[in-house]
């Protein structure tokens, strides 16, 4: 498991578990013995591969993504689940490209439940973003494009898009202030 783990850099720890949702097996050795049976994960992993929407671990106090899958025998039977939390730094590092967007722009990605699933560029005590964009685009499932207030309170220009295969929604955003900064100076030099 350890060497999977540092190898693919897709997952933070991997779980084997039984039929009743106990971990026998896990890259953290503080998770053996644990017992899963009441989460959504497991008890999906149990039918198909399934993966949750990022929800908040009070036990690490971040967010996390967890993905499941049921173990069989070779006759087909289901004898366990493997489940994976899933690594988010990549993302975390894709997303923080800022080319092209000035010095207040920012793409990122929010999940079916308006938590972030990559780290915003300011800083908010908030692990959930609720704007007219994110509403939008997860509520009601459209792309879109304006001036609209921000997830820190600023007014940005955002573009929004629902990606309903990842039950995400991504945003492109630019504080206003600094469009028309740009705008005025291209004005002012013409």
């Amino acid at each position: 498991f350890n060497g999977t783990v540092e190898l693919r850099q897709i997952f933070e720890d991997l779980l084997l578990l039984d039929l009743q949702g106990r971990v026998l097996v896990s890259t953290n050795p503080n998770e053996v013995g644990k017992i899963f049976r009441g989460e959504v994960f497991f008890n999906r992993g149990l039918r198909r591969p399934y993966q949750n929407p990022p929800e908040y671990e009070e036990a690490l106090g971040r967010l996390t993504v967890m993905t499941s899958a049921p173990v069989t025998d070779q006759y087909g039977r289901v004898i366990g689940v493997i489940a994976g939390r899933a690594s988010l730094k990549r993302l975390d590092e894709i997303m923080s490209v800022r080319a092209g967007l000035g010095e207040t722009g920012e793409t990122y990605l929010v999940g079916a439940n308006f938590a972030f699933l990559t780290k915003p560029l300011l800083n908010v005590s908030s692990n959930y973003v609720r704007t007219s964009a994110t509403t939008a685009a997860i509520r009601e499932g459209q792309n879109g494009r304006g001036v609209y207030t921000g997830y820190a309170g600023q007014n940005v220009y955002g573009v929004y898009r629902w990606l309903p295969s990842l039950s995400m929604a991504l945003l492109a955003e630019q504080e206003q202030s600094e469009i028309l900064a740009s705008a005025n100076a291209t004005l002012v030099a013409a």
